[in-house]
């Protein structure tokens, strides 16, 4: 066990392992929500089929075809006008969800990335984040889903050896803000690391996520995460039970982008059919990334 911050963290050997329906969405990296069977039994969501899906909302601005300098959290504290501008347009056309994602390194900031180490944000970006949740809420958005977006030394994904210094930074980046989430008092859920389901040639991101999963369920259990969100190449969903190890959450998160496995709806068609046979198709799907063509 690690202790930093107040914020206690587990080895995987340390704990024992505990032993659908889709959600409807908008374009351009969307997001819907919905529980499956196994959601609605355990009281979190009644058994609608379908929810009001929203967009992926990381930036307010563009120069060109560069968007770095207008990260919407990074930036709420000088463009909270503009921001609350367009979530008053979005509601108004219909949209009821955002994924908020959180840009985040050890190292300097720019318009978009914002600095974590020792595991939390500067206190002017944690007040951008609290007041933007709060502007979502008033606007009237139903759900969020906040996405930690670990970038350069702090993505794993890049790790040939593990850092547990690295890993420490990010858990208790996620401990931290989480409070800010929950203290929003809007529906949320979390991805905790953003397209963490591993290829098979990524070994530290499996040890990653594996390990990330069980601390947190650990703290929090795991109704108010969706876990780790999905490119759905085939061999990326059979790595799903070794993520979870028979410990699941209770909806998936998957982002559909065209590739050599066809455009969009073969993909969804394929990963609908690949869960089905893995016996996963009682959980609820969010369709938390597509690409606007």
């Amino acid at each position: 066990m690690t202790e930093i911050g107040g914020l206690r963290t587990y080895a995987s050997e340390e704990l024992p392992q505990s032993g659908g329906t889709l959600g409807i969405l908008g374009t351009s990296a969307a997001v819907g929500s919905m529980w499956g069977s196994e959601g609605a039994e355990a009281g979190l969501i009644d058994r609608s089929t379908r929810s009001v899906g929203g967009s992926n909302y990381g930036w307010f601005g563009l120069d060109g075809c560069d968007r770095e300098s207008y990260g919407v959290i990074k930036n709420y504290g000088q463009a909270a006008s503009t921001i609350d501008d367009q979530l008053t347009a979005m509601y108004l056309n219909g949209q009821r969800r955002l994924r908020v994602p959180i840009y985040h390194r050890r190292g300097p900031e720019t318009g978009t990335l914002m600095d974590s180490t020792g595991g939390n944000l500067m206190a002017q970006n944690r007040r951008n984040l609290a007041d933007f949740l709060s502007s979502v809420r008033r606007v009237g958005f139903e759900e969020i889903l906040v996405a930690f977006m670990p970038v350069g030394e702090n993505a794993a994904h890049t790790w040939t050896e593990w850092r547990e210094d690295v890993y420490q930074e990010n858990w208790n980046l996620v401990h931290n803000l989480r409070s800010i989430v929950m203290g929003a008092g809007i529906h949320y859920r979390i991805d905790l690391c953003n397209e963490a389901i591993p290829a098979p040639s990524q070994p530290m991101l499996l040890a990653y996520a594996q390990r990330l999963w069980t601390d947190y369920t650990h703290v929090y259990g795991r109704n108010d995460t969706l876990g780790f969100s999905v490119i759905p190449d085939p061999s990326r969903i059979m790595r799903i039970p070794e993520v979870y190890r028979g410990n699941g959450p209770y909806v998936y998160d998957f982002h559909f982008y065209p590739g050599a496995g066809g455009d969009e709806y073969q993909r969804f068609m394929a990963a609908h059919v690949l869960m089905n046979d893995m016996g996963l198709g009682r959980q609820g799907w969010v369709v938390g990334g597509e690409s606007l063509r």
